[in-house]
């Protein structure tokens, strides 16, 4: 009977140990930290744009942990012409559980005219530098829209301006992309032209990626790439069509995971929100060869074909605006990622299309 007490009152004593842990730690007792440094607020001065092409703005930062930080803040802007504008992210100190405010100005638009459109902003807080491969804390986004009737320097997009081209490719002229995406960098010097075939690399121990899309925008047709992928978990291997003219996008893409698992993603967008997603599994690996991957987008309905069958279809929210043609390998904040990873890179050898003919 002594065993049996002692043994219930130990029982207990555990039970009543556990539910005091519980309560302490839900009660914001200190044992759980965010352990993170967020970006909590920015913002911007529409007159230093508008008046001397210069992108002015606060950013509040705070210090969610226990610890003295070194980060690094970056800013960046996305103008209706789809081009991002980049401010090197500066290194910034911020003593623990505290916040501060910190500010910048850069010439963005230096004696140009201003596009009308919509704007996007972003700061952003990273671990070590972006082109380090520095992993993103946090970020805040803001949109701002700027007429024709905000100022004299401000004018419509003409949207067959020209750009300088950074390469050919079947037939296409191509550009580099060279700005932040997901966990970290697109930097053009990862996209090369190797014995006629289009390599996008990912560096060891970056997680940088690379990017291309077409000068020239599309429309209905059929839209087919050749494409081997690499092991890299937490990256995608992507082949998609892109409005790229402002934050509220149109975009049809297929997403190969670079996990092993042959998962693909078949996704569609309409003005920047998601309208489909079907995920599927690939009866391949796709880093073992190259396959076909392809894209059919007609008026009443997109589908999607990887050697030639037909693995997902949408007819409803569909986009309907011309898109440019683009590809990347990149690292998603929403994949989990290792920044210690070996090079990886995908191979494009072919890529077409064929416009829809009216019959």
């Amino acid at each position: 009977m002594h065993y049996i007490g002692d043994k219930f009152l130990n029982t207990m004593l555990l039970i009543l140990f556990l539910f005091v842990s519980l309560l302490f730690l839900f009660s914001g007792g200190g044992i759980v930290s965010a352990e993170t440094v967020e970006v909590t607020g920015h913002h911007i001065s529409r007159e230093s744009l508008l008046e001397r092409g210069e992108l002015t703005a606060e950013i509040d930062i705070e210090n969610l942990t226990e610890d003295d930080r070194e980060i690094w803040l970056g800013y960046s802007l996305f103008d209706p012409r789809g081009e991002w504008h980049d401010i090197e992210p500066g290194k910034i100190k911020i003593r623990a559980n505290s916040g501060k405010t910190v500010e910048i100005a850069e010439e963005i638009f230096p004696g140009a005219e201003i596009l009308a459109g919509e704007y996007l902003f972003v700061a952003a807080a990273w671990d070590e530098h972006p082109e380090d491969g520095g992993i993103r804390l946090s970020d805040m986004r803001k949109r701002e829209k700027i007429t024709a009737e905000d100022g004299d320097r401000v004018r419509e997009r003409d949207k067959g301006e020209d750009e300088d081209l950074g390469l050919k490719f079947s037939g296409h002229e191509f550009l580099k992309a060279g700005h932040r995406l997901g966990r970290g960098w697109l930097n053009p010097e990862n996209v090369k032209l190797e014995n006629q075939r289009l390599k996008i690399s990912s560096p060891a121990d970056s997680l940088q990626g690379g990017e291309v899309r077409t000068e020239d925008y599309f429309s209905y047709g059929s839209y087919s790439v050749k494409l081997k992928s690499d092991y890299a978990p937490g990256s995608f291997s992507a082949f998609f069509l892109y409005e790229d003219v402002d934050y509220k996008n149109d975009e049809i893409d297929i997403e190969i995971y670079n996990d092993g698992s042959r998962q693909i993603d078949f996704v569609t967008f309409v003005e920047g929100e998601k309208t489909n997603h079907e995920k599927a599994e690939l009866p391949f690996d796709p880093a073992s060869d190259f396959h076909e991957y392809r894209i059919v987008y007609l008026p009443d309905r997109i589908n999607f074909y990887v050697e030639d069958e037909l693995m997902a279809s949408f007819d409803s929210d569909l986009p309907d605006d011309e898109m440019r043609i683009m590809a990347n390998h990149w690292w998603p904040n929403w994949l989990e990622a290792e920044r210690k990873q070996p090079a990886s890179e995908i191979y494009i050898k072919q890529l077409d299309f064929q416009e829809l003919r009216e019959r």
